[in-house]
């Protein structure tokens, strides 16, 4: 679509962009992060991405096709949120304060690791990479793929597998791996 029909598009719906945000935003409920703003802004950087990508022959109208679209990217921008959140949880519980072992005062996520704490990590590490080179090559490139940052079903299409077996393969990986470390410390 040619950039002139794609902005009469945008700017005779963009009506649609705060619907979206009306109808979809308390999805965003709870995420200090994430402000009504941003909701809005997500929802106009989707309908512009909408009217670019619009094929009026499929039969669609374009506002279901923008509003469908707008979803997506708010449910993209919410799983982001819950994936930070789940980080800083996991940062704040790591580096609480007066948790020092040696006694030193507060720490916070900013702290230098200690020179143990590097060699367990990197021995970690190792041993996650060894374990990845002994899984078939289908294994390994979902997993490649995964910590690129794919989800599950642009695996299955990048590969030519379902969704379905994607998550299969995760999971046995998960578990093998489980399984050569019995405390599980390392997944």
């Amino acid at each position: 679509m040619k950039n002139s029909d794609a902005e009469r598009l945008f700017n005779d719906n963009i009506a649609l962009a705060y619907f979206a945000r009306n109808r979809y935003g308390w999805m965003f409920r709870g995420f200090r992060e994430i402000s009504p703003e941003d909701v809005t802004q997500i929802c106009l950087l989707a309908l512009w991405n909408a009217a670019l990508h619009f094929d009026g022959s499929r039969g669609c109208l374009f506002s279901t096709f923008a509003v469908s679209h707008m979803r997506g990217e708010m449910k993209k921008a919410l799983r982001s949120a819950m994936r930070e959140a789940r980080f800083c949880a996991v940062s704040i519980d790591a580096y609480a304060p007066g948790e020092r072992e040696d006694g030193s005062g507060e720490c916070n996520r900013y702290d230098i690791p200690s020179p143990e704490d590097v060699g367990i990590a990197a021995a970690a590490v190792s041993d996650l990479n060894a374990f990845i080179f002994t899984l078939p090559e289908r294994t390994r490139r979902v997993l490649a793929c995964r910590e690129a940052g794919m989800r599950q079903a642009e695996i299955g299409r990048a590969l030519g597998i379902s969704q379905v077996h994607v998550s299969r393969i995760l999971r046995q990986a998960a578990q093998a791996f489980r399984s050569t470390d019995p405390e599980g410390e390392n997944l």
